[in-house]
């Protein structure tokens, strides 16, 4: 009977001790991880905005748009720059997340774009999965037709500046 009570509390004691530790390393490198992203994301934005000083979120409601998440006010000591947009869209070949300037102006001119994420297309799995699949050695792996993912890709990237120019001249800023 004695196995049936000390089995239990064996495991209950190692599986608090896991989270425990689990718990604490998540406390110690969780604010290195979130400073590490805020880096990123500001270097991006201010790769569109070099001239930038600051860049004020605007609560906006995206629920009516598929890609776009949100959108800032580019300024400096001279005024308005213009509006960073941050879309992100995936699809079976991968995904992808960035940042699109807009000048203010009447038109909505694109300024550039910056790229914060662009995961592994599937057109890439392929290939290695044709390199390591067939025996025979294949020369060139990169005369197979996998073109696909990133003419995915970039119709999604045309989507979001699309969305984000749209969204610019309907105003309300």
């Amino acid at each position: 009977m004695k196995n049936y009570i000390k089995f239990p509390l064996v495991l209950g004691l190692i599986s608090a001790c896991s989270g425990l530790l689990i718990g604490g390393v998540y406390m110690l490198v969780n604010p290195t991880i979130v400073n590490n992203q805020n880096a990123t994301e500001l270097a991006a934005r201010q790769e569109v905005f070099a001239e930038a000083t600051a860049f004020d979120k605007i609560e906006r409601d995206f629920s009516d748009c598929t890609y776009l998440k949100e959108v800032y006010a580019a300024t400096n000591e001279d005024g308005l720059l213009g509006y960073l947009y941050r879309g992100e869209g995936a699809n079976s070949y991968g995904a992808i997340s960035l940042y699109a300037g807009i000048i203010s102006d009447e038109v909505g001119t694109l300024k550039t774009v910056s790229l914060l994420e662009n995961t592994q297309s599937y057109a890439s799995i392929v290939n290695d999965w044709v390199n390591v699949t067939f025996l025979a050695p294949i020369d060139d792996t990169n005369s197979i037709d996998v073109s696909c993912g990133a003419t995915r890709g970039a119709t999604i990237v045309k989507n979001i500046v699309l969305e984000a120019q749209a969204d610019y001249l309907k105003g309300g800023f």
